[in-house]
């Protein structure tokens, strides 16, 4: 049984590691880091950051980080961001499932003004 589940709990590292090593690599390739990133674990001390979910909204309504806000990404509506959130120094964190769509929608809160904007690094997986 002990060696059981020390070998589980192998073959369940190793996913990890494998997995994690497959984000970064997409995140290299796919993103130009032009929205910075924050990690998961700087998420948790921040000061209340607006989360907007840029996934589908099947993968929002699956699952999804506490209280975020879903503005999707092929359906993503800059207007309506700039009705909600009126100050554009107001903290946010955008995000999806490794953290490339998120980066794209970054890129268009930034354009029009926001100043405090995030990439959740390595998404809702991480």
């Amino acid at each position: 049984m002990k060696i059981s589940l020390l070998f589980f709990f192998a073959l369940f590292s190793a996913g990890i590691e494998f997995s994690q090593s497959e984000i970064n690599k997409a995140l290299q390739k796919y993103n130009s880091q032009t929205v910075p990133y924050i990690t998961t674990i700087d998420l948790v001390t921040a000061n209340n950051p607006v989360l907007l979910d840029t996934r589908n909204e099947e993968e929002y309504n699956i699952s999804h980080l506490k209280n975020a806000i879903w503005v999707g990404y092929n359906t993503f509506n800059i207007h309506c961001i700039l009705e909600t959130i009126k100050d554009k120094n107001t903290p946010i964190v955008v995000y999806c499932s490794i953290g490339v769509r998120s980066e794209d929608i970054g890129e268009k809160l930034i354009a029009v003004g926001y100043t405090n904007v995030s990439n959740l690094y390595g998404g809702i997986f991480d």
